[in-house]
């Protein structure tokens, strides 16, 4: 329950600074606030893998690590 609330108070706090942004005409704040809220939701629903869901910035990094492994 209260992992669900920290997670939906981060979404409408983004949210609100896209909000913000766009009735400010700050838009170099209102795109990437845009950004975190859609790949927040898609975070918050998806359910195959845990690690973008527990901990969203950490395994973001991690994939990406993954896709550059290559070319290191």
């Amino acid at each position: 329950m209260l992992d669900t609330l920290k997670r939906a108070i981060l979404v409408i706090l983004f949210a609100a600074m896209l909000a913000a942004g766009l009735r400010l005409g700050w838009w170099w704040l209102a795109i990437p606030s845009g950004v975190l809220v859609l790949l927040g939701l898609y975070d918050w629903c998806q359910r195959g893998r845990s690690v973008t869901r527990n901990y969203p910035i950490a395994g973001h990094i991690r994939a990406l690590a993954y896709q550059l492994r290559p070319y290191l």
